[in-house]
């Protein structure tokens, strides 16, 4: 069965109870996956925001949201593509989630306006 892929936006959506958080429970309940590099960027993101390291951890461990690795395939794919979309404001770990549903042939859930336009080959569902 295949799972979505959420963003790192839209799991601190669903974490902090943001506008989309709705959206993403959904999502949830049905099984997720995130890449292991997004899912850094969230405890990265929850430390800044004051949280102590093992609570950043804890908030983000959600059950049904599958921590996936990074292949190499997806990872030389993001590089390359990355290179061309850097100018466009679009982060590595953006492009990896990208990627990664691409190579799952599976929807990303994100946060991002600007994804659509990057990546108009890729089933993405903005959450807010």
């Amino acid at each position: 069965m295949s799972r979505d892929f959420l963003d790192a936006s839209a799991l601190l959506a669903l974490i902090q109870d943001e506008p989309g958080a709705d959206e993403v429970r959904a999502a949830v309940h049905r099984g997720v996956s995130i890449s292991a590099v997004n899912f850094a960027e969230v405890v990265s993101k929850l430390v800044s925001l004051g949280l102590p390291e093992d609570d950043a951890v804890a908030a983000a461990s959600i059950p049904d949201v599958a921590i996936v690795d990074l292949s190499a395939d997806v990872a030389t794919t993001a590089g390359q593509r990355h290179g061309h979309l850097r100018q466009q404001g679009i982060s590595l770990a953006d492009v990896i989630c990208l990627e990664s549903a691409r190579a799952e042939g599976v929807r990303v859930l994100t946060a991002d306006r600007t994804w659509p336009s990057v990546a108009p080959d890729v089933d993405i569902l903005l959450i807010r």
